[in-house]
């Protein structure tokens, strides 16, 4: 894998300075790192992984001590046809250890700062 053309762009995108590793192998276990401190994989929308998103489009936040990414074009249209809460919730919740308002509270991504 090339670390100019592929490695790089990835890491400033995840917020990892390239200069800081001195040669591929570090650089790639940074990004894989960093990669699995994400609570998901794919975006919602178009759910390609998020590794694949366009660096002006990504974005990631953290929520019920989770940290997410996705397209934030998703995201906006996501929030646009109405749910809001967060498309993993599922994946961390269930309808015996969470109410339908606590539910709302917690993974509301309304909440999101």
């Amino acid at each position: 894998m090339n670390r100019k053309l592929y490695l790089e762009p990835l890491a400033k995108k995840l917020s990892i300075e390239p200069s800081e590793y001195k040669n591929k192998t570090m650089l790639t276990e940074a990004i894989k790192s960093k990669l699995e401190a994400y609570s998901n994989e794919r975006d919602p929308i178009t759910l390609i992984n998020i590794d694949q998103i366009e660096s002006e489009h990504f974005v990631e936040w953290e929520q019920c001590g989770r940290v997410f990414a996705a397209d934030a074009r998703s995201i906006k249209l996501l929030l646009s046809q109405g749910p809001t809460i967060n498309p993993w919730a599922v994946d961390f919740v269930t309808s015996k250890s969470c109410s339908l308002e606590r539910l709302n509270s917690d993974w509301s991504m309304l909440n999101v700062d």
